[in-house]
C-alpha cells in the first residue's frame, strides 16, 4: 500500500496551470495600466507644449500692441493702419529714421481658418 501512496511535497498540473493563468491575467491588467498612464502622460505633455506656446505668443502680441504707433521724432507717422474683427496692422518706427519700412517696423496679425482650425497668424 506503501507504493501507491502519493508524494504530497509538490504541485499538481492543475495547481500549475492555475498559478500561469492567474499571474497571466496579473501581467495583463498591469500591462493595460502602464499603458492607459503612458497615454495620459503623453497627452499631458503636448497640453503643456500648447499652452507654452500660447503663452509665448500671447507675451509677443501684448508687447508689440503697446508699441504700437512708436514713433520718437513724430515723422514717420506710426500707428494702427488696419484695425477689424479679422486683421490688426499697425507700425512702429523704432530706429527714428522717419519711415516705418524697416523689417519688425510694420506688422500684421490675421486670424484665418486652416484645416477647419481657427489660427492667429503674424506677418
Amino acid at each position: 500500500m506503501s507504493r501507491f501512496r502519493r508524494n504530497m511535497n509538490g504541485f499538481t498540473v492543475v495547481e500549475l496551470i492555475v498559478a500561469v493563468a492567474l499571474t497571466g491575467i496579473a501581467t495583463a491588467a498591469v500591462y493595460k495600466s502602464f499603458s492607459a498612464q503612458q497615454s495620459v502622460y503623453t497627452a499631458q505633455g503636448q497640453v503643456v507644449d500648447l499652452q507654452q506656446n500660447l503663452r509665448a505668443g500671447t507675451d509677443l502680441l501684448v508687447r508689440e500692441l503697446r508699441m504700437a504707433g512708436c514713433d520718437p521724432s513724430t515723422r514717420a507717422s506710426a500707428g494702427f493702419v488696419t484695425a477689424n474683427a479679422l486683421t490688426v496692422r499697425f507700425t512702429m518706427n523704432f530706429d527714428d529714421d522717419d519711415d516705418v519700412s524697416d523689417e519688425g517696423e510694420d506688422i500684421t496679425y490675421s486670424l484665418f481658418i486652416l484645416g477647419g482650425v481657427k489660427c492667429l497668424g503674424r506677418k
